[in-house]
């Protein structure tokens, strides 16, 4: 099955504006008739400070277990691993159902 990303950002918006409707962990996007499973997750946008990206994570997702598994340090926009900080997009991987 197909996986998804959406940013915390955009499913807000997608809501207020009717596109997609929310129902604990899953979202249909009303247009497309489509439904998926949400479970937070995290798009590594950037390595703060310049510092090259030696983990190659910038333009992945990866889940809260994912983190857990990295030892990763996730607060709000940021994820420090090791000795590596990044600028993370918050949100949530859906994996379609339907």
């Amino acid at each position: 099955m197909p996986k998804i990303f959406i940013s915390v950002d955009a499913l807000e918006e997608k809501t207020a504006s009717g596109v997609a409707a929310v129902s604990g962990e899953i979202v249909t996007f009303v247009e497309l008739d489509k439904t998926a499973y949400l479970s937070p997750a995290v798009y590594f946008s950037r390595v703060a400070g310049g510092d090259p990206d030696v983990l190659r994570l910038v333009g992945r997702v990866k889940s809260e277990v994912e983190l857990r598994a990295l030892g990763a340090d996730h607060q709000a926009n940021s994820v420090i691993i090791g000795e590596t900080a990044y600028d993370v997009v918050e949100g949530f991987v859906g994996k379609v159902l339907s």
